[in-house]
C-alpha cells in the first residue's frame, strides 16, 4: 500500500535509500554515501513530500517530491526491485500532478532505462554539485 511518509519511517526509509543507493551508484565510493546519511535525514526528508510503499509494516520503497515539481528520490529495496513498486510510486505521484522533472546520474544505466520506459525524456545535462558526477535532467508531462 502506498501511504504518506511519517517521521517514524525515517530509519526504514534510510535503510532502503542506503542499500539501494550503494548498488545503483557503484561508480561513487561508498564513503560518499555514508557522509550523505545525515543530510538525507536532517535536510532532505523534512522538506520533501514523501510517499512510502508499505507492505504490512515493511517499507519496500519510497518516492520524494521537492517543491511539488521535482522527483528528488525514488528508491526500492534491492530485494524488491522488479516487482512494480517503482512504477506504482511514480503512478501515485502522477495522479497528484501531471508534470515532473528528476535528476539521474549519467552512469546509472539501470535507472535511466527505467525512467525511459516510464516515459521520461532527457531535457538537459549537468554536473551533480555534491558528488561532481555527470547527471541528466529528465522530464515527463502527462497528457
Amino acid at each position: 500500500m502506498i501511504r504518506a511518509y511519517k517521521d517514524s519511517d525515517i530509519d526504514d526509509v534510510l535503510n532502503v535509500w542506503y542499500s539501494s543507493t550503494i548498488i545503483a551508484h557503484d561508480f561513487i565510493p561508498t564513503s560518499f554515501w555514508e557522509g550523505e546519511k545525515d543530510a538525507v535525514r536532517h535536510k532532505y526528508m523534512p522538506v520533501a513530500e514523501t510517499y512510502v510503499f508499505d507492505n504490512d509494516g515493511e517499507i519496500r520503497g519510497f518516492i520524494s517530491v521537492l517543491e511539488g515539481k521535482e522527483i528528488g528520490a525514488l528508491f526500492v529495496s534491492p530485494i524488491h526491485q522488479g516487482c512494480g513498486i517503482g512504477k506504482a510510486l511514480l503512478d501515485h505521484v502522477f495522479s497528484i500532478r501531471k508534470s515532473y522533472t528528476l535528476h539521474v546520474f549519467e552512469q546509472n544505466h539501470k535507472a535511466r532505462g527505467f525512467y525511459t520506459a516510464m516515459g521520461f525524456k532527457e531535457s538537459s545535462k549537468g554536473i551533480e554539485p555534491t558528488s561532481k558526477f555527470p547527471e541528466l535532467i529528465l522530464k515527463k508531462i502527462m497528457p
